[in-house]
């Protein structure tokens, strides 16, 4: 298959902003998603995958780190517990790493073990954050069953401390034996469609405390500034006399705390049995650890002091780059192109692995930001260990 040029041109020179962000906002990531409607599930959940294909093709990017690296191996701590990883960097040889079970040696699983921690460079773990889309507790309550009656008006309301409060209605009705919603809002909003299942009504603020709807033709990529609330009406279907529809509130990263835990703790373990010692090495360089993050406006600030408490280098993949790689891996496989987006194929499949790295070379490796000094960086062999390169 002929491979598509790709238009980086917004990306070529990452802004640092994405990693400084002090108020929690939905991810650009999401707005991208959010065009693509009930197949946007699909593909959020891929978000993570893209994360770590593009980590991995970062990695490759220099031979001596793709040479010792290792993918998806287990780390054994000081707990005894063995944390599976994305990829760690190990200098020694890596066949006596495969783990032994019942005698048979392993032709997949690696584990690094106490005998083994000498020669662990470094590792990197991939963590992302979504967006999670719940049912509104009001909507509910009043609409147990999920059916909201014709001729009811629906209130939308958003009361944030830092903003003015807004104000949406939505009237189903029927009409000629078609069905028509009513939508009045801020600044004189008054719309009617023609609603033919499935039908999806946005209602949001940005960061700025402007209220926005988007109509069913639309999607939040019409939104131009970020999005800190967001609740979205989706119609399913028609019973008598109502309409079948469910409000989700949209909530950034609700899972972020708990990620944030996660790559702590096996930072610590593993560093504790390495090195006897849970605190961070300063300017380390024998055993390197890595969080590498996207959709990084998920992360709240008391996440953010946790992990850079805890691990030597947290890096952020732009949103940008994501929805780059992601439109590049559709451009190219049309339908299919989610099946490509794993590290197996990443590995397995030339083709599939050259518009990653077409990406990461388009940047000179540079695709990662710095949340500590927010310059943008990438990974390399340097002085015998993993390192981190700025600019």
């Amino acid at each position: 298959m002929a491979q598509q040029e790709l238009d980086l041109s917004d990306i070529e020179e990452i802004s640092s902003e994405e990693g400084t962000a002090s108020v929690v906002h939905l991810s650009d990531v999401f707005k991208y998603i959010s065009h693509f409607r009930r197949k946007g599930h699909q593909i959020g959940r891929k978000v993570g995958d893209m994360l770590e294909v593009l980590t991995l093709a970062a990695v490759k990017r220099d031979p001596e780190l793709s040479a010792r690296l290792l993918i998806e191996p287990y780390l054994e701590g000081f707990s005894s517990a063995k944390h599976k990883v994305e990829f760690a960097i190990f200098d020694g040889n890596q066949e006596a790493l495969f783990a032994v079970n019942s005698g048979k040696k392993s032709k997949k699983k690696m584990e690094v073990l106490a005998k083994h921690i000498d020669g662990l460079k470094g590792f990197i773990e991939c963590k992302k954050v979504g967006v999670e889309q719940t049912i509104n507790t009001t909507f509910k309550k009043k609409y147990g069953k999920g059916v909201l009656p014709l001729d009811e008006v629906l209130e939308v309301n958003f009361r944030p401390r830092w903003a003015e409060p807004a104000q949406f209605k939505i009237q189903f009705s029927v009409e000629s034996d078609s069905c028509q919603v009513s939508v009045e809002g801020p600044d004189d909003l008054s719309e009617m469609y023609e609603v033919l299942a499935p039908f999806r009504l946005i209602f949001c603020v940005d960061i700025n405390g402007v209220p926005h709807f988007v109509d069913n033709g639309r999607s939040l990529r019409d939104i131009p500034d970020p999005i800190r609330l967001c609740k979205i009406l989706e119609v399913n279907g028609f019973t008598d006399g109502g309409v079948e529809c469910i409000l989700n509130d949209c909530l950034a990263g609700p899972q972020t705390p708990e990620k944030a835990k996660q790559a702590s703790f096996v930072a610590l373990d593993v560093r504790k049995h390495r090195f006897g010692q849970f605190d961070k090495r300063a300017d380390e360089r024998e055993m390197v650890t890595i969080n590498v993050l996207t959709e990084y406006s998920h992360w709240e600030p008391k996440s953010v002091n946790m992990v850079q408490a805890c691990v030597d280098y947290n890096l952020v993949v732009p949103d940008a780059l994501i929805v780059a790689a992601m439109e590049a891996y559709e451009k190219n496989y049309g339908v299919d192109f989610l099946e490509r987006i794993t590290k197996e194929a990443y590995v397995t499949d030339e083709a599939v692995a050259s518009i990653s790295q077409r990406i990461v070379e388009e940047l000179d490796g540079y695709i990662f930001l710095d949340t500590a000094t927010n310059t943008t960086c990438r990974l390399l062999w340097k002085e015998g260990g993993l390192a981190i390169e700025s600019r």
